[in-house]
């Protein structure tokens, strides 16, 4: 067929759409669903005519079924409303070219539907879906009247599979091409996630207002534009300030709290009835833990259904800017020399990973301390820096001036009697802060050309087991410099803090490959997501309900506002992490769809270390959720810290009193009767079988959507029996975990 003889055709077609008889018929989920079944009988049947001799087209359909079960169920697991003007048409157009459809003629169909009559925003969003549904549906019908079509049909159906939509929405979508004249040009610089969330935001708002998505945007932009005249430096001279609506869950502390007050008042006001009042106080106090545990599990499980969460904006970046001008450390201790050999091919491996088109703007470095030692200076050190010195002279050497060696002196700590880098990693950060604003530190060993780090924007933090993957410096320092993520700096109670933006942006944290394969203990707890509240950060309630994250250690600050918030803010040599703290003051933002990579303890004992530092550090920042605290200087001041950050302090050090609660539970009901003691001991466990349970239900919602083939399953059996066999280990090691808890409590 003629290319020109389908371009008049799709002409006529959107010219005079209302007249096509075969257009009236509505594409729906559930049309779709009835297909897909369908299609699995008929496949089913046909696998049963072992001895039959199949049609060329039956056994185009069984070779293809995988394909329509994905694309079918794809549209189902999206929850897709079918655009009606596109799967009429569709239709149409199949009927026209006898089921042929390629991206030649997808170009002339939307070029003509923008000449003649321009779809509107979601017809271009659900666009793929539709052409879908249709050959589907066809394929469908194609096995009853004429089987000959089906070979075609499943041809076109892999060619719209394979075909990507948004060139063509980008080029005649209305709104598109109207959101590309805001003034600041940050639009355009967007990536595909951001701009499509500005425009399911459109879509809502316009809804809710009763206009039109394409007169409330022009409303958008008059305003934007007057206040780029003024201040094009503002957020509001962006778009996207009036299509960002602030994350105010605070619905999800109603719900969660009701949920909590209603649970211990049916648990224990039976429990007064049967008990003394002695047994009742202790029952109510020590069940308060567990099963506040448990509220907060099936609330978040809810609200993981039922709210969206929306990925933090972001700028696609090809080289970075001035104003993203960025250096990525790795902080370390110098123990020997193979280990600073490794931290330096670490570093390499890096840059490669993420060096950009002219490499401008990206400066890479080791920030690292001596071992502490009973004296200022070891007869190490010295040996330790040269050779240091000599890795970073070939990197320069090799790849250009743009690595860096930051190395301090020890000094004397009266906390632990020793000579140590100054507040070991903190000061670390707060000292290479003083560095870039060219004040005095005590890095004596700098190695590198300092004037490459002049007006060095953001930081990005990692440790010696983290690792950063291809373009993903790119795309955190992309997050960071989006209009919209600058951090807004004010003074409250006489303190600055963030209270506007991001002064701090976290990826999510998953364990290496590596590392979870080490031993069956480290296989065991790699899938243990959210029990760690540190290491996993992948989904979280604080930032899809508030816009806040909980700040573990590695991600990108912004320098001045770090100086600004977090420098010279707390009492030295009496916080041991102060990770959660400085996320509290430089509001920390999470990156839901981004992970990075780090080590995972491959033994209890060393998982139990790692734990027993930081329920210490989480002990340590208790207090700053007070309303008044101590500051450096030992001067009382007001908490300028929100509500939702003194519950984030909070809720760090209640996550580790589950296990101290429930081993006092266990002790509590041996001096109770029978019926008592099984209500202690049901309510203690539930948050740790109370997971596997929500597990096999989110398995079973997402299985009617799923393509079903034998890898699924696997994975799925994999994750149960994973997740079955985490309940006895969290049973078997109840009284350890109480013990390591208590311990580095009390230690505290």
């Amino acid at each position: 067929m003629e290319i020109s003889d389908f371009k008049n055709y799709c002409d006529s077609i959107h010219k005079k759409i209302d007249q096509y008889q075969d257009m009236k018929k509505k594409f729906t989920q559930r049309e779709i669903r009835k297909d897909l079944r369908k299609i699995k009988f008929i496949s089913k049947n046909l696998i049963k005519k072992e001895n039959d001799i199949l049609h060329s087209s039956e056994l185009w359909l069984l070779d293809n079924y995988y394909l329509i079960e994905s694309e079918g169920k794809g549209i189902l697991r999206g929850r897709t409303i079918l655009p009606h003007r596109i799967c009429s048409t569709a239709n149409a157009l199949l009927n026209f070219t006898d089921n042929v459809i390629n991206k030649e003629m997808l170009d002339a169909f939307f070029e003509s539907a923008f000449k003649a009559d321009p779809l509107i925003e979601s017809d271009y969003a659900h666009a793929k879906a539709g052409f879908v549904a249709v050959l589907i549906h066809r394929i469908h019908l194609a096995y009853i009247h004429d089987r000959n079509a089906i070979p075609t049909l499943i041809t076109s159906l892999r060619h719209i599979s394979v075909t990507d939509f948004d060139p063509f929405r980008k080029e005649y979508s209305p709104i598109e091409l109207l959101f590309q004249t805001e003034p600041t040009g940050y639009y355009v610089q967007c990536d595909d996630k951001t701009k499509n969330g500005y425009k399911r935001a459109l879509k809502k708002q316009a809804k809710m207002s009763k206009t039109t998505e394409f007169s409330l945007l022009e409303q958008y932009l008059n305003t934007s534009k007057e206040e780029y005249q003024t201040n094009p430096t503002s957020k509001k001279a962006f778009v996207g300030y009036y299509l960002t609506a602030p994350r105010k869950g605070y619905g999800y502390f109603f719900v969660l709290f009701s949920l909590f007050i209603l649970s211990m008042v049916i648990i224990v006001v039976p429990l007064m009835r049967t008990n003394s009042a002695w047994i009742t106080i202790l029952s109510a106090l020590f069940l308060a833990i567990p099963v506040f545990e448990s509220s907060k599990l099936l609330v978040e499980f809810a609200y993981s259904l039922l709210v969206r969460n929306e990925p933090l904006p972001r700028l696609e970046l090809d080289t970075i800017p001035p104003n993203g001008k960025t250096l990525t450390v790795i902080s370390s201790l110098f123990h020997d020399k193979d280990e600073i050999s490794s931290l330096f091919d670490k570093l390499e491996l890096i840059y490669l990973k993420n060096k950009t088109k002219d490499n401008q703007n990206l400066n890479f470095g080791i920030l690292a301390d001596f071992p502490e030692s009973d004296e200022p200076v070891s007869s190490s050190d010295r040996e330790f820096y040269e050779h240091a010195k000599e890795k970073i002279d070939v990197l320069n050497q090799r790849y250009g001036d743009v690595f860096h060696l930051f190395l301090r002196e020890r000094v004397y700590s009266e906390t632990s009697g020793k000579f140590m880098g100054y507040e070991r990693k903190r000061g670390a950060l707060c000292e290479l802060c003083d560095f870039l604003h060219q004040r005095l530190t005590t890095f004596s060993y700098y190695c590198g050309t300092e004037s490459k780090l002049e007006n060095t924007q953001y930081v990005v933090t990692l440790d010696c087991d983290t690792n950063l993957g291809i373009g993903q410096l790119s795309e955190l320092i992309g997050v960071m410099v989006h209009p919209l993520n600058k951090p807004e700096i004010e003074e409250i109670n006489g303190i600055n803090i963030v209270t506007g933006g991001y002064g701090v942006i976290q990826p999510g944290m998953k364990p290496t490959l590596r590392s979870t394969s080490r031993s069956s203990f480290s296989t065991l707890v790699s899938y243990s997501a959210g029990h760690d509240v540190y290491s996993f950060a992948g989904f979280d309630t604080f930032q899809t309900l508030f816009g806040k994250g909980v700040f573990c250690g590695k991600g990108i600050m912004d320098v001045e506002a770090f100086d600004l918030t977090v420098n010279n803010t707390f009492p030295d040599e009496r916080i041991l992490s102060h990770d959660i703290l400085e996320g509290t003051r430089l509001s920390c933002g999470l990156i839901t769809d981004m992970y990075l990579t780090d080590e995972q303890p491959s033994t209890v004992v060393s998982w139990n270390k790692r734990a027993h530092r930081w329920i210490r550090g989480d002990v340590q920042s208790f207090p700053f959720a007070f309303p008044h605290y101590r500051d450096k200087f030992g001067r009382k001041v007001k908490n300028p810290i929100s509500l939702l950050n003194q519950y984030i302090l909070c809720n760090a050090l209640r996550s580790w009193l589950y296990t101290p609660a429930v081993v006092l539970l266990i002790f509590l009901s041996v001096f109770t009767n029978t019926p008592t003691a099984a209500v202690l001991l049901t309510v203690g466990f539930t948050p740790i079988y109370l997971p596997f349970i929500l597990t096999m239900i989110t398995t079973v919602l997402n299985l009617r959507f799923q393509p079903v083939y034998r890898n699924y399953f696997n994975k799925v059996t994999s994750g149960f029996w994973q997740t079955f066999l985490m309940i006895f280990y969290r049973i078997i090691t109840l009284f350890t975990d109480a013990k390591n808890v208590t311990d580095a409590m009390v230690r505290s």
